[in-house]
C-alpha cells in the first residue's frame, strides 16, 4: 500500500513540474520571438508603408494570379472620404477599401472612382470593394456588381462577400437569394474579367493568419 501512495505521490509531482515547466517555456518561446521586435524604436510612417510593395497572390480561379498589396487603407468611417482617400494615395498606399454604397460605415463607393479617375497613381492602386448581404442572390448580386463596377469606373481587383446573410443593423431588407447563388454570379465577372479575383472577406483562419503576421516581422 506504501509502494502505491509513493508511486502517485510522484506522478502527482511530475504533473505538477510538468504544469510549471510548459508555461515557463512557452513564455521563454514567445520572448525569444517576440522581445526584440518590442525593443526596437516604433517605426515611422514611411517604413510602414514600405509594406504597400509586399504581396500576396491570390489564386481563386484556374490560370487566375492576382497580386494584392499586404497593406491597405480601409474606408469605413471616413468623415471626409475625398481628403482621407488622396492623403492615402500621396502617402504611398497601394491599395483601398470600400464597399457598396449603401453599405453601412462606408458610403464612399462613389467617392473611391471619383478620386481614381483623376489621381496620378490611379493605374497601381488595387481596389477592392464588397457585395452587401442584401444583394445576395443572382438577379439582385449580379444588379450590385454592375453598380460597383459604374461607381468605380470598371476597376474591381478583389470582390468579396462582405457577410453571408444579413444581421441586425447591417440591412434595412431581406435579400432574395443565398450567397451560394451570388458566389457564382461572382465566378461569371471573374471569368469574365470583369472582377480580376472574389473570395470570402474572412480569408485567413486563425493559423494562417498568426504565420501572416509572424511573416511581416521579417518584412
Amino acid at each position: 500500500m506504501q509502494h502505491v501512495r509513493k508511486g502517485r505521490s510522484e506522478r502527482a509531482r511530475a504533473a505538477r513540474m510538468y504544469l510549471l515547466v510548459v508555461p515557463v517555456m512557452v513564455v521563454l518561446v514567445l520572448s525569444v520571438a517576440f522581445v526584440p521586435h518590442l525593443l526596437q524604436p516604433p517605426p515611422n510612417t514611411r517604413d510602414l508603408l514600405s509594406l504597400s510593395d509586399h504581396v500576396v497572390t491570390l489564386r481563386t480561379l484556374p490560370g487566375t494570379v492576382v497580386r494584392m498589396p499586404v497593406l491597405g487603407f480601409g474606408t469605413a468611417a471616413l468623415s471626409d472620404p475625398q481628403a482621407s482617400l488622396r492623403c492615402a494615395l500621396d502617402a504611398g498606399f497601394k491599395l483601398l477599401d470600400t464597399a457598396a454604397e449603401h453599405a453601412v460605415w462606408y458610403r464612399n463607393e462613389k467617392a473611391v472612382g471619383e478620386l481614381l479617375s483623376t489621381h496620378p497613381s490611379a493605374g497601381a492602386v488595387f481596389v477592392t470593394t464588397k457585395l452587401h448581404p442584401e444583394d445576395h442572390g443572382s438577379e439582385a448580386a449580379a444588379a450590385a456588381i454592375d453598380q460597383s463596377l459604374s461607381n468605380l469606373g470598371g476597376h474591381i481587383d478583389l470582390l468579396l462577400i462582405h457577410a453571408p446573410r444579413c444581421h441586425p443593423g447591417f440591412c434595412e431588407k431581406e435579400p432574395h437569394g443565398t450567397w451560394e447563388e451570388s458566389w457564382l454570379v461572382m465566378e461569371q465577372y471573374a471569368r469574365k474579367g470583369l472582377v480580376r479575383t472574389h473570395t470570402w472577406l474572412r480569408v485567413l483562419s486563425p493559423l494562417s493568419l498568426c504565420a501572416f503576421l509572424l511573416s511581416l516581422l521579417s518584412c
